[in-house]
């Protein structure tokens, strides 16, 4: 087994995502941390969103291969988003407010001798290979439908002569705001944050091995760019881009795009560069 992994950290004072690297229990995965609206910091500065990510990851990590014998990794998800809200509770972070909930989503494996099993929530995403060139995209990207419209009124500012980043991130902000009321919510997406109702948002599977040759784990800030907002990313072309360039040349060739168009004019975002983490494993 070949694994390669990057993370790179975007336009923020952190980066909010995180790995999840334990190859003696087979389990991988990527984490994208949220910051919530109503700021919060920890006792170091950390954002919600990195300590959301950061919580998720180590108490993953931490089961060891004897537990997940007992242990599905649907439920295991559940457990770590039930210690998340624990850990909210501790620093007083009020529970009845999304908008002050730690968020992070996720997409994660577990390799077995025969099988992969997998759980996913928010927009991280995992896509299989195999030995005839298909591309299996496993995952759904529960907040496209969401980052459709912000990309829709963000294009609009634009061509409205909003001219800074700033001016278009103010009149996005109640959107915002509306769409963190959203999480583990009917309409919405599925996203870690403590929430009970997780459990209904949270999607998990279990895929045969059988002439599967790779799976790669990514963010979103590692889906490519387009010019329209509602032009839906072709996750078989961007595995197939990862095979051909390798993960680092690819994110490289990604980020000059982006700064390329540091005012996010061209591209619609709310961001010039967004976190960027991946791991690509090859059998």
């Amino acid at each position: 087994m070949i694994i390669e992994k990057l993370s790179v950290q975007g336009d923020g004072v952190w980066n909010e995502d995180a790995l999840i690297i334990r190859e003696e229990t087979g389990l991988f995965g990527v984490l994208d941390g949220a910051t919530s609206f109503v700021p919060f910091r920890g006792p170091n500065g950390e954002t919600g969103g990195f300590l959301a990510s950061r919580h998720v990851q180590e108490q993953l990590e931490k089961v060891e291969g004897r537990e997940w014998e007992q242990l599905s990794l649907e439920s295991a998800v559940l457990l770590a988003n039930t210690t998340l809200r624990q850990t909210m509770i501790h620093y007083q972070v009020d529970q009845t407010s999304p908008q002050q909930l730690w968020s992070t989503g996720i997409a994660v494996i577990r390799i077995t001798e025969q099988r992969i099993d997998y759980a996913q929530a928010g927009d991280c995403m995992i896509l299989g290979t195999y030995e005839s060139d298909e591309v299996r995209v496993l995952t759904r990207d529960q907040v496209d439908h969401l980052d459709q419209q912000t990309r829709r009124r963000w294009q609009e500012a634009v061509s409205e002569g909003s001219i800074t980043k700033e001016q278009r991130m103010s009149k996005e902000a109640p959107y915002i705001l509306k769409n963190k009321a959203l999480m583990n919510g009917k309409g919405g997406y599925g996203i870690l944050n403590g929430q009970p109702e997780l459990v209904d948002f949270l999607e998990y599977g279990s895929i045969s091995r059988n002439r599967l040759t790779g799976l790669i784990l990514l963010t979103d800030g590692m889906f490519p760019l387009s010019e329209k907002y509602d032009s839906p990313v072709d996750f078989a072309e961007l595995a197939r881009e990862i095979q051909t360039r390798g993960l680092d040349q690819y994110t490289k060739e990604l980020l000059s795009l982006e700064q390329s168009d540091a005012n996010c004019t061209r591209y619609p975002r709310i961001k010039t560069s967004d976190d960027k983490t991946a791991i690509w494993i090859r059998f």
